[in-house]
């Protein structure tokens, strides 16, 4: 396991991030909540040209429902403004109702939908 920005993650999930971070644009900002010294709460924020993407929203199970998401994203729009976004999106998995609820409230509307493709079977392609 990986312990990063005092979230625990499986550690083949540590070159994942270290290089998403990596290819982010160069605008980006990070915002963290502490408590007790331990990190319970983290976004990032990406603007390109007009727009702010947020991305890595996340709150510690045990501290949702406390406002924690909302400060989390006034911050990122804060900082999102100071650099020249003037629009904003995010993807959000449909099924984290915790969360599509707070982005609705924040006026957040669904454009675009996504979903993910699962291969249980992995098998290696066979060579042509």
């Amino acid at each position: 396991m990986l312990i990063l920005n005092g979230l625990t993650l499986f550690s083949r999930s540590k070159t994942f991030y270290s290089g998403l971070f990596e290819r982010m644009p160069v605008t980006k900002g990070f915002v963290k909540l502490k408590q007790d010294g331990q990190i319970i709460a983290l976004g990032t924020a990406i603007v390109q040209e007009e727009w702010a993407g947020f991305v890595n929203v996340v709150i510690q199970e045990e501290h949702r429902g406390k406002g924690l998401g909302y400060a989390i994203m006034h911050a990122l729009t804060d900082w999102s403004l100071e650099n020249g976004a003037v629009r904003q999106y995010l993807q959000v998995i449909a099924s984290n109702k915790p969360a599509v609820t707070l982005y609705q409230k924040l006026g957040y509307r669904a454009s675009f939908g996504y979903h993910y493709r699962i291969k249980y079977d992995l098998q290696p392609f066979a060579s042509s």
